[in-house]
């Protein structure tokens, strides 16, 4: 016999080493329906009183009662708790049926799986499933973001990997977009410039720059901003130009600003009455 208590209400009782064999030590309290392992919670039997003479002997196939040390019933009784666990509470503390002394469980007499046993069957499937799941949801995100990726920087990816163009195109057909020549306004710079007025003309202004591409790839052309100014450095008109009117040979618009070329723009323009006294002009992307 092996003594055990309750980690919940401190119950002792007795349950046998087969018993604790076949439920992996997985044991019910009869008082406080707690499951516990029994194994994990022993404890010293107390000592056996000699039997009186109204005790007797079990008749053969008879089940033997499983009770209470009587020194544990007395500090049971003692507590303000309710009654110890009887021989049926112990019963339904493990699940198993009584066996009569002598006698071998066979293999029909088994014990069903109990719910600690087949919690610890499911939570593996379970887990499973819900790593699959989560590799399947992180799949799809990646697959996002490379879609995201392909569209943000499709200008980029046809001229890193040219081969890809075609593939960017179709793609682009799918969303309504166009795979163009990149846009760097951060690589492109205007590295001199003048503008001075036309002879015979004082309404007209002569722009002249040269607009330069630092970049190792053919881009987009841009769009340049001219910027008129007061003697007091104060704006007094702006115009944007785009590549359309600042080019002389408006063909090769879709070709683009070869890399690490240079272009020269000769513009004449119609100020009017203006008191432009100096200009300020960039290179943007609408």
């Amino acid at each position: 016999m092996i003594a055990t208590r309750c980690p919940e209400c401190g119950t002792l009782f007795r349950v046998t080493a087969e018993q604790l064999r076949a439920r992996s030590g997985r044991v019910r309290c009869g008082r406080c329906r707690t499951a516990f392992n029994a194994l994990d919670h022993l404890d010293e039997l107390p000592p056996r009183r000699s039997p009186t003479p109204a005790s007797r002997e079990p008749a053969p196939g008879e089940a033997l009662p499983v009770a209470l040390a009587p020194e544990v019933q007395l500090a049971e009784e003692a507590s303000p708790a309710p009654p110890p666990a009887t021989e049926a509470g112990l019963g339904d503390a493990i699940d198993t049926p009584t066996l009569p002394m002598g006698s071998e469980p066979s293999a029909s007499a088994a014990p069903e799986p109990g719910p600690a046993i087949a919690a610890r069957i499911e939570t593996p499937r379970r887990s499973a499933l819900r790593v699959w799941l989560w590799a399947l949801i992180c799949l799809l995100l990646l697959l996002l973001l490379l879609v995201q990726i392909a569209y943000l920087f499709r200008s980029e990816i046809a001229v890193a990997y040219p081969s890809s163009k075609s593939w960017l195109a179709q793609g682009c057909q799918w969303i309504g977009c166009a795979v163009g020549l990149p846009r760097k306004p951060d690589l492109l710079s205007v590295d001199a410039s003048e503008l001075h007025p036309q002879p015979g003309r004082k309404d007209r202004l002569i722009l002249g720059a040269t607009l330069k591409n630092r970049a190792p790839f053919t881009v987009e052309f841009p769009h340049l901003e001219l910027t008129l100014t007061d003697v007091a450095d104060k704006p007094i008109a702006r115009r944007i130009l785009a590549p359309a009117v600042y080019l002389r040979d408006t063909s090769g618009i879709d070709a683009g600003l070869a890399a690490n070329a240079e272009l020269q723009v000769s513009l004449v323009l119609d100020i009017g009455g203006l008191p432009a006294a100096g200009y300020r002009l960039y290179v943007f992307y609408p």
